[in-house]
């Protein structure tokens, strides 16, 4: 019988150890297990083969980055698909991981260097795609608190998406993983232009 983490590789291509708990597995297959019924229901087609096409995710510790006083406790994805699940991830549970899965999203698509850190990815497709500039964001992943004049004064997020206002590299995550969660919390042209970016992505 397979191990939690054969199991995840086998079915998601995801790559796990052995050492962490059953009620991570189960937050991150669950994760999985909602992202692969959305690209189902909003394509119609395989949504596990999307997974292994374009979440090309490993799932891990922090290690010292975690120590870093801007990083401590947080989760997050450095530098490419690495997710850095942090000590208190299951406060966020499956929602925080299918955001960090939008940085690797973001990150699969990009170019040589990580597109949460230069550009280059889906989330600067989709700022321009709503009238916004995603460089005077730099890094990506730095959170700017003029960020919604500077890049996307166009549209932007309520005070209740404040996070998605900070950088253009969590303003991707946040919309990806709304549009999966509660669409209705993501600005209307955001919205759109992920269903249809998401529904474009054949494996």
């Amino acid at each position: 019988m397979k191990t939690p983490a054969g199991r995840l590789r086998l079915d998601f291509g995801w790559v796990m150890d052995d050492t962490w708990q059953e009620q991570d597995f189960d937050l991150i297959r669950g994760a999985a297990n909602h992202i692969v019924e959305f690209i189902h229901q909003l394509t119609g087609r395989d949504g596990v083969e999307w997974v292994h096409s374009f979440l090309p995710a490993v799932f891990t510790r922090p290690g010292w980055l975690g120590k870093l006083p801007f990083l401590k406790e947080k989760s997050f994805v450095y530098p490419w698909t690495q997710v850095r699940l942090g000590s208190r991830y299951h406060i966020g549970g499956i929602q925080l991981i299918v955001h960090e899965l939008g940085h690797v999203l973001d990150n699969s698509l990009g170019g040589m260097i990580p597109a949460t850190f230069v550009g280059g990815g889906a989330a600067d497709h989709m700022i321009r795609a709503v009238g916004g500039n995603p460089k005077p964001c730099f890094p990506r992943f730095v959170p700017h608190k003029d960020y919604v004049i500077r890049c996307t004064p166009q549209e932007s997020w309520s005070p209740s998406g404040v996070y998605a206002n900070t950088c253009v590299a969590e303003d991707f995550a946040e919309t990806f993983m709304w549009t999966i969660f509660e669409p209705d919390r993501v600005p209307v042209r955001r919205l759109a232009w992920m269903k249809e970016f998401l529904s474009n992505l054949k494996p």
